[in-house]
């Protein structure tokens, strides 16, 4: 609820506390809101981390571990992070949005191009989501060709 209100330092607050009673949701939750404003980068893997170490194979959990590896530049470590996300969870559009962002970040249009598709195709109720990635798409459209 806070963060949809972006209040930020409330929703840290709550999730802190969450997280010192060991709901592991609330450690993806964290991780993941740290990592969405590119703050405290280190603190959010060792929170993924802890989540990992009990449900290795969340799909949601790879794909905030990746997102971090994302946001601190490590793109080809992001991607088989979100990969195997996707292998785990091909119905998610968010893990399809990031495949596409990381494709970008490799220079591969068309990855990032399919990839977008494929997360509008399965879009539900999320018309924010929805925008950024016509909007992506749209950008590559107007910065010219494949160049891969």
């Amino acid at each position: 609820m806070y963060e949809k209100e972006k209040n930020y330092q409330e929703a840290i607050k709550w999730y802190k506390k969450a997280v010192d009673k060991d709901f592991i949701f609330a450690l993806n939750e964290l991780a993941y809101l740290y990592a969405k404003r590119g703050e405290k980068l280190d603190e959010a893997i060792s929170l993924i981390n802890r989540a990992l170490e009990r449900q290795p194979q969340n799909a949601c959990f790879i794909d905030t571990y990746a997102y971090i590896l994302y946001k601190q530049g490590k793109y080809e470590e992001a991607l088989a992070g979100f990969q195997k996300a996707n292998e785990l969870n091909k119905n998610n559009p968010e893990i399809k949005n990031h495949l596409g962002d990381t494709y970008l970040k490799l220079a591969n249009k068309t990855e990032a191009r399919k990839h977008w598709e494929e997360a509008l195709k399965i879009i539900k109720d999320n018309d924010k989501l929805k925008k950024e990635i016509q909007d992506k798409l749209a950008g590559l459209k107007i910065h010219g060709p494949d160049t891969k």
